[in-house]
Order: structure tokens, then C-alpha cells, then sequence
């Protein structure tokens, strides 16, 4: 693992040096680190048996319309800074309706290009 990926959470991890000692980790909990590890090793054994069953199962349909939704987001608000930035006119108001309106937009055609229709 040297470029620094995370395979367990499937992140960049940031590089830190100590004197001449060198190694990545990224911050997973509030005072709790991951180097990586191996990705194959048991969950329970990665955060000990008691913090294994305290974890909540992961919804990942949610987690995934919740990207849907951000990437919507994020491509409404670039278009629509770039609208601004060439010229067009918006009062707040309309701002804000443009922009849940082109988010919407990007959300259906997201969920409709993932759906494979």
C-alpha cells in the first residue's frame, strides 16, 4: 500500500513523517485511526469484538440516493454559478428555486441513467 489508499474505506489516506519514519492513516472516529490493514481481516478483530456489535447496519440504498442527491446538488450549483458568472440575472428567490429545480432535474436523470432505463 504505498500510494496511500485506504482499502478498507476505500479513501485517500494522508502521509505523515516523523523524524525518518513515514506511514499514511486517516482519521475513521472521533481519536481513532486506520493504516490501512488488511482489508480481509475480520471487522471485530480491525475494532475489537465490543466495537463490533455496537456498529449499525448501513443502509446502503439510502447511502446511495444521498450521493445521487449531492452529485445532483453539486452539478445544479456549478451550472448555476456559471449562469451567473456569464451574465444572467437572479434574484435570491429565484436562485434558490433554480437551483432545487435543476437539482431535482440531475437527480432523476441520475437515478434514471443507475436504473438502466
Amino acid at each position: 500500500m504505498t500510494d496511500g489508499f485506504c482499502p478498507i474505506h476505500k479513501i485517500q489516506m494522508k502521509q505523515w513523517t516523523k523524524g525518518d519514519r513515514s506511514w499514511y492513516s486517516h482519521m475513521v472516529a472521533e481519536g481513532e485511526w486506520c493504516s490501512g490493514g488488511d482489508p480481509k481481516e475480520p471487522l471485530d478483530r480491525k475494532l475489537g469484538a465490543e466495537k463490533a456489535d455496537t456498529l449499525l447496519p448501513v443502509d446502503w440504498d439510502a447511502k446511495d440516493r444521498q450521493s445521487m442527491a449531492q452529485t445532483a446538488m453539486k452539478a445544479a450549483s456549478e451550472v448555476l454559478a456559471a449562469m451567473i458568472k456569464a451574465g444572467f440575472s437572479f434574484e435570491q428567490d429565484e436562485i434558490n428555486k433554480e437551483l432545487k429545480d435543476m437539482a431535482n432535474q440531475y437527480y432523476i436523470e441520475l437515478k434514471r441513467i443507475k436504473d438502466g432505463d
